[in-house]
């Protein structure tokens, strides 16, 4: 016997810590591009307001008092976002679990409580706080003078625009990590659903049934699944019936140490594999390919002699080079009587991935049913008949056998398949949303400085137009403005995504965090948006009429 020492929270929330604290980055990131948003429309909004707060300062009010004001504004401003951001949370919650996997652990315990009011409360007044500060310190450093002369135009001057540039800038480069994360994810999910789970799980038909062990012992229970498969097979449209314990798929594990007759081990150091009790066409039902030797029969029974079937992965590990029919192991787990047989290898099948589709094939070993009975079996029904059909044929052949039986857990293989990539499809698909979210804010905002830039720019394009520049070179005068921020983002992005996407290794299969396509794609996809984000503030500043421009204040 050996020992596993395991912590309870690794136990009850498994490795679904990981997955969460990314999404929650996610958020965090998607908040921050937000945030500079607002505080770009802040800078702007101050920049209108200059002649205002310098009147109130040519009145006597003191730098202090200015940046109070400016930061009650935003404060207040944000806090009524987090009020409209609970609301929105109260509809969504239920929209998320439903869409997300069934085996997150407490799922059902998600909600909003008294500790998510106060986090929301307290992020929206830090935000604020932050995101206000900025702007209000700008404005508080206006020029008295200067300001309240008709026609003065600027109260942030380069200081404000050196800041919205870098808000832009950075806005790029954490969209740029976003979007790279989530092409990581997507190529993965590809990635994992083209592997090969080594049976065909098309057109298969599964159905649980527990037998009570107080009403049937081993040659009952053996009787029962022997004449419910035999009758399920002549149902119309069925081509193949079996049963097996545990089902693929399922997350369910029977793991055993064995040892190789001849080759005693040494205490504690026995070898591993996953055992299943399966019945015979079992393989058949699955179509799972017989490597070598033979299937189970009905003349495997406990009075007969103990055999097994081995994978691919076993044989070639444990007798390489050599033919494994006919070698004996010795899996440790007891007969009836209390003794380990040993099992002689009648044949070798394909590997399965068992566990999960990103779980490699492990050890894999084989056991006839008709030598262990279980009590538990799920059926496997291949055919091309309508599945309703088959699903009241298969509870009226078991009604028939005992009215009491409950049929549970009637799917098909292809659904079981599917649950086994719902995590990674839950996972891809929010970090996909929230990059689409962020991906629209910064073209946003990237539109919003640019179309403030233009406006602030006016009477200069009009002094161009007039001495000579043409329509189109206004035009790429203000694309070159913007694609130049979104440049430097993307520069600081792709450092920042090889520095932060190894966090996404245990979340990715067979994909490197460092794939070229996702980083290529990534940023080939931002540089679009952007382009179309510059495009409507390029074309007024090229339609500019320029009388008008230089009578412009």
């Amino acid at each position: 016997m050996r020992i596993k020492v395991k912590p309870m929270y690794e136990q009850v929330v498994g490795n679904i810590r990981p997955a969460l604290l990314v999404l929650f980055a996610t958020v965090v990131c998607v908040l921050l591009i937000a945030c500079a948003n607002i505080a770009n429309l802040l800078l702007a909004r101050a920049t209108a307001r200059h002649r205002e707060i310098a009147i109130r300062s040519a009145l006597g009010a003191s730098r202090h008092r200015v940046i109070r004001q400016l930061l009650t504004e935003s404060i207040l401003l944000s806090i009524l976002g987090g009020a409209l951001g609970i609301v929105v949370a109260l509809f969504g919650i239920d929209l998320l679990i439903a869409l997300g996997p069934k085996d997150i652990p407490r799922v059902s315990e998600i909600g909003i409580d008294g500790r998510v009011l106060g986090f929301t409360i307290l992020v929206s007044v830090i935000t604020g706080t932050i995101f206000g500060l900025v702007p209000a310190i700008q404005i508080s450093k206006t020029d008295l003078t200067e300001s309240l002369k008709d026609g003065g135009r600027s109260g942030s001057g380069v200081r404000g625009n050196r800041t919205r540039n870098a808000l832009i800038a950075s806005e790029v480069a954490v969209a740029l990590v976003l979007m790279i994360g989530a092409s990581l994810l997507i190529k993965s999910l590809v990635q994992l659903e083209n592997v090969d789970p080594g049976f065909n799980p098309h057109n298969v038909l599964t159905a649980r049934i527990s037998l009570s062990t107080a009403k049937y012992n081993d040659a009952a229970q053996l009787e029962f699944f022997r004449t419910l498969i035999s009758q399920t097979e002549r149902v119309p449209g069925v081509e193949s019936v079996g049963a097996i314990s545990p089902m693929p798929l399922s997350a369910a594990q029977i793991g055993v140490d064995f040892d190789l007759e001849g080759q005693p081990a040494e205490p504690g150091a026995h070898k591993q594999t996953n055992l299943r009790f399966v019945t015979p066409n079992y393989f058949k039902a699955m179509q799972i390919p017989l490597i070598k030797g033979r299937d189970f029969d009905s003349h495997d029974l406990e009075s007969s002699t103990p055999v097994v079937i081995v994978n691919r992965a076993l044989a070639e590990k444990y007798f390489p080079g050599q033919d494994p029919i006919g070698k004996r192991i010795i899996p440790i787990i007891n007969n009836r009587d209390g003794n380990p047989p040993a099992r002689q290898i009648v044949g070798v099948v394909g590997d399965v991935r068992h566990q999960s589709l990103a779980t490699d094939s492990g050890m894999e070993t084989y056991i006839p049913y008709g030598q262990f009975p279980m009590g538990t079996m799920t059926l496997i029904i291949r055919g091309n008949a309508d599945t309703q059909s088959t699903v009241a044929s298969i509870r009226r052949e078991v009604g028939g056998l005992d009215p009491t039986l409950p049929v549970y857990e009637v799917k098909t293989l292809d659904q079981y398949v599917a649950s086994s990539t719902q995590e990674q499809k839950f996972n891809s698909f929010l970090l996909a949303v929230f990059s689409g979210i962020a991906l629209v804010l910064t073209s946003v905002g990237l539109y919003g400085v640019l179309a403030y830039a233009v406006t602030q720019r006016i009477h200069e394009i009009g002094i161009r137009m007039a001495v000579g520049a043409n329509t189109r070179q206004v035009f790429r005068m203000v694309i070159e403005q913007g694609m130049k921020l979104v440049m430097i983002g993307i520069c600081i992005g792709l450092f920042v995504a090889v520095l932060s996407t190894r966090i996404l290794s245990t979340l990715v299969f067979k994909t490197s965090t460092l794939d070229p396509f996702s980083f290529g794609a990534g940023a080939a996809i931002l540089i679009l948006i952007a382009l179309l984000a510059c495009f409507i503030p390029a074309w007024r500043a090229s339609r500019v009429n320029p009388m008008t421009a230089l009578r412009y204040e």
